[in-house]
């Protein structure tokens, strides 16, 4: 199963999820029914979801959506540090707080 239908040669954007993480791009070495391989590290990755959250490694199509995955991360953890208890969310005025639930409750998907 190739969903994505990835080939040998082609190259993805990754990251190592660990406490020195290597980001870069790699080569796919190897595709089977299951499992593929890149020339950044050793073992075999499922084909099934390349693109899903993994506990070693995530993979992306492309530079521009590591980017966007990091600027999306970015500013959620700036709104929970906002809103959390001790937040700066309390600061806030009522007009400003019907706005911003205007905004997450008018455009879910963008």
């Amino acid at each position: 199963m190739n969903p994505y239908n990835l080939k040998v040669g082609d190259k993805l954007y990754y990251k190592t999820n660990e406490n020195n993480p290597k980001i870069g791009w790699t080569t796919i070495t190897f595709v089977g029914r299951k499992y593929f391989q890149v020339d950044a590290m050793t073992g075999n990755q499922l084909l099934e979801d390349p693109f899903k959250y993994s506990r070693h490694v995530q993979f992306y199509p492309s530079e521009q959506c590591y980017l966007d995955e990091c600027e999306k991360n970015k500013i959620l953890s700036q709104l929970q540090d906002c809103f959390s208890f001790s937040g700066k969310g309390r600061n806030l005025s009522l007009n400003q707080l019907r706005q911003i639930s205007q905004i997450i409750e008018g455009d879910q998907d963008g």
